[in-house]
């Protein structure tokens, strides 16, 4: 079950993926703060190659090819 999670994540975006975990250890703080984080977490992604590779693949009924960070 474990294993299976973990080649679930590893097949994500890895730019999504290391956004989520930065975005999870910024947790303490001002909630505020939090939000502003995630505010420019979520601009730089919507900027990533990952993004149109989701679109096209989906699109394509392929698995998605994400390149390594």
């Amino acid at each position: 079950m474990l294993l299976e999670t973990a080649r679930t994540i590893a097949s994500k975006s890895p730019v999504g993926i290391y956004t989520i975990k930065a975005t999870l250890n910024k947790g303490e703080g001002d909630i505020y703060d939090g939000f502003d984080y995630i505010k420019i977490a979520n601009s730089v992604m919507l900027q990533s190659n990952d993004l149109m590779e989701s679109f096209t693949s989906y699109l394509e009924k392929r698995k998605p090819i994400y390149p390594k960070l």
